[in-house]
């Protein structure tokens, strides 16, 4: 599963993986798995910084970070690796 980071060019994101990570654990959420990606964006500093956060958790848990605004990774075949 991946998210925005949520920040934009030029500015300074207050999110990391970790609070990311620890806000998922709090949830009830175990995350087996986590890692930053990048991918291209614009340079303007009204774009999205490219940064996302993914992270790997039981299938049972995806319906839940879905409603939390995730997206499945497996489910677009452009983002996976």
């Amino acid at each position: 599963m991946e998210q925005p980071d949520g920040s934009l060019q030029c500015r300074e994101c207050p999110v990391t993986l970790d609070i990311t990570v620890e806000k998922l654990t709090q949830l009830g959420i175990r995350v087996f798995e986590s890692a930053e990606h990048f991918i291209g964006v614009c340079e303007a500093c009204s774009c999205p910084s490219g940064r996302l956060f993914r992270v790997l958790v039981h299938e049972d848990r995806v319906p839940m970070l879905r409603d939390l605004g995730w997206k499945d990774v497996r489910s677009d075949p452009e983002r996976q690796e």
